[in-house]
């Protein structure tokens, strides 16, 4: 498996934490999977799936039920992985969406990187933009 790491920041309220990220891909017999896993004040977040970015959903579920946030991109409201980025680069990077405007190759990021303040959001809220963004593409 191969695998890398990072250190992150999540918040509770007003409080800041560091987390440590772990991702990486392997073979499970013929289909691949992904893992992710999230350590942060002594706890561990860790989650299989079919790319990291659905790993990184699952995980976030559980953080916004105990009132934390995560700050990567793959948090932002206006961030949302491709189906082939998804299933050719599994799901590690993803498209920063602006509403009537296809996104494009210069639009990639890492789904792991730090976000700017102010796009994170539920994923309620991130599935709710990825809605009106291609709505307002006018296909």
């Amino acid at each position: 498996m191969i695998q890398e790491s990072r250190t992150v920041e999540l918040a509770r309220g007003d409080e800041r934490l560091v987390g440590h990220l772990t991702y990486g891909a392997g073979t499970e017999s013929d289909a691949v999977s992904h893992s992710l896993v999230l350590e942060v004040g002594g706890e561990c977040f860790e989650r299989v799936g079919e790319d990291v970015f659905d790993c990184l959903l699952s995980i976030r579920q559980e953080l916004e039920e105990r009132g934390m946030q995560i700050h990567v991109n793959g948090a932002c409201v206006d961030v949302w992985p491709s189906p082939m980025s998804r299933s050719m680069g599994g799901g590690r990077r993803a498209y920063r969406m602006t509403f009537g405007q296809q996104a494009l190759t210069k639009d990639l990021v890492d789904i792991f990187d730090m976000a700017e303040d102010g796009r994170l959001g539920t994923i309620s809220e991130q599935t709710q933009y990825r809605a009106d963004w291609f709505k307002s593409l006018d296909l």
